[in-house]
C-alpha cells in the first residue's frame, strides 16, 4: 500500500481526501459544533489548521458537495455518523487574511453588522456562522457590530478541534513506520512544539499542526531532522504586530504587556 503524503502547507480538504494525503480526522467535532449555538467565534494561533477545518466544514455543509460526500469523507468518523444537517446549506466563505483593515475598518464593522441583521427574522437567510482568526484584539475591533456570536475558543469539548494531540502524533509515527524513533520524536516535539492549552481544565497540551507536519516531512522523506526546527512561516509578520499596536492604542490597552509579547 502506498503511504499517504504529508500535507504540509496544504489546506484544501477535498484535495487532501481525494489525492492520498494524510488527514488527522477531526470530523467528530462536527457533532460538537452543532451542539453549540448557531453563531460561533473560534480563535487559534497561526498555522494551527484553521483553514483546513473551515474547508472541511464547507465540504460537509454545502449542498454543492452532496454528490461527492462519500468520496470526500471516506475513512472519517462523520461518514458513518452523519448529522441531519449534512449538505443542507448554501455556504459562503469570506477570507480577510490578505486585506489591510487599518484603513477600511468602518467597512468591515458595517459588514459584520449586516451579517447580524441577516440572522434576526423568521426564516432568516443566514442560519449559521463560524468566524475564526488569530488575534482577539483584532477580532473584537473588526466585529464589534456583530454581538450575537458565542466565543468557543476556550471550549473544553473543542480544545483539540485543530492542532495535533500527542495521541495523534503517535498514530502518525505508527503509520509512517517511525516506531523505533517514536520516543525521540515525542521528546523533540514536546521540547520545541508543545505547550498549547486553551482551557485550564484540559489535562494535556497540543502541538501546532504546521510544526508537526514540517518536522515529520523531513524525517519521512530524508530520514533526518531539519537543521531549522522552527518553520519560518509560523512567525508572526511585522504588519500584524503593527496592527496589534494600533488596535491596542485605540482600546487604551496595556502597551507593556504587548511589548513583552512582541
Amino acid at each position: 500500500m502506498k503511504l499517504k503524503k504529508i500535507p504540509y502547507g496544504l489546506s484544501d480538504f477535498k484535495r487532501i481526501k481525494t489525492e492520498n494525503w494524510y488527514y488527522i480526522d477531526k470530523t467528530k467535532y462536527i457533532e460538537e459544533i452543532e451542539n453549540e449555538s448557531s453563531f460561533l467565534f473560534f480563535l487559534r494561533p497561526r498555522r494551527f489548521g484553521k483553514s483546513l477545518m473551515l474547508n472541511m466544514l464547507l465540504a460537509y455543509y454545502d449542498i454543492y458537495y452532496k454528490s461527492q460526500f462519500n468520496d470526500i469523507f471516506k475513512d472519517t468518523y462523520i461518514l458513518d455518523n452523519p448529522t441531519e444537517e449534512k449538505n443542507k446549506y448554501y455556504c459562503m466563505k469570506f477570507d480577510f487574511s490578505a486585506v489591510d483593515i487599518t484603513d477600511r475598518e468602518a467597512f468591515y464593522k458595517e459588514f459584520f453588522t449586516m451579517l447580524k441583521v441577516g440572522t434576526s427574522d423568521n426564516d432568516s437567510a443566514i442560519r449559521k456562522m463560524f468566524i475564526t482568526g488569530v488575534s482577539p484584539l483584532a477580532l473584537f475591533d473588526v466585529t464589534s457590530g456583530n454581538n450575537i456570536g458565542s466565543n468557543v475558543s476556550s471550549s473544553y469539548r473543542l480544545n483539540a478541534m485543530v492542532g495535533v494531540t500527542k495521541d495523534e502524533l503517535i498514530t502518525m509515527c505508527d503509520y509512517y513506520g517511525l516506531n523505533d524513533k517514536k520516543e525521540d520524536i515525542i521528546t523533540r516535539c514536546d521540547e520545541w512544539y508543545d505547550g498549547y492549552r486553551f482551557n485550564e481544565d484540559i489535562p494535556y497540551t497540543i502541538y501546532n499542526s504546521d510544526m508537526i507536519l514540517y518536522y515529520l516531512k523531513s524525517l519521512i522523506q530524508d530520514s533526518k531532522e531539519r537543521k531549522e526546527l522552527i518553520d519560518v512561516n509560523v512567525r508572526t509578520d511585522y504588519s500584524k504586530l503593527k496592527y496589534l499596536v494600533y488596535t491596542n492604542k485605540k482600546l487604551n490597552g496595556n502597551f507593556d504587556l504587548l511589548n513583552q509579547l512582541i
